[in-house]
């Protein structure tokens, strides 16, 4: 049983990535162009890395299925380097490094909750200037074997 199919092709020519999650938490993948989700569970961060590259570089590309399992209670960030890449008044990124610490602290919280908690922060972070490139964050989270929840900007 397959929960949810999930594919996105950015503004950006040639990025894709494609999503199965089974409704067991096996989750198979494929990403090319994006920046590697991240899979978070207690402490535990795991960055679920592109395997291919941007579709359009090469005349022919290979991609190859990435798994990980998604385990009840974890939580899966999908997000644009808009998000990361916000610079605050001094010039420095807001970082993935911050982003994984937004979702080890705020796991427990609904996907929605966590993605208005990350996307406030970044959005602060940034004091409140115009975005400067695309800012997309989805948000899974495993609340039981049946069903995921999922939240989205």
């Amino acid at each position: 049983m397959v929960w949810r199919m999930w594919r996105r092709r950015s503004s950006r020519a040639g990025e894709t990535k494609s999503w199965w999650i089974e409704s067991n938490g096996n989750v198979i993948y494929a990403n090319a162009g994006h920046p590697a989700p991240l899979l978070v569970h207690g402490e535990r961060v795991v960055e679920l890395k592109a395997n291919g590259i941007i579709i359009g570089a090469l005349p022919e590309i290979s991609l190859h299925r990435g798994y990980a399992f998604f385990e009840p209670g974890g939580v899966l960030l999908m997000y644009s380097d808009g998000i990361f890449e916000r610079q605050g008044r001094d010039g420095q990124q807001f970082s993935i490094a911050r982003l994984k610490e937004l979702a080890i602290q705020h796991q427990a919280k609904s996907a929605q909750e966590i993605l208005d908690t990350i996307f406030s922060a970044v959005y602060e972070y940034g004091e409140g200037a115009s975005w400067e490139d695309d800012a997309t964050l989805v948000v899974v989270k495993r609340v039981a074997a049946e069903q995921p929840a999922m939240a989205s900007v």
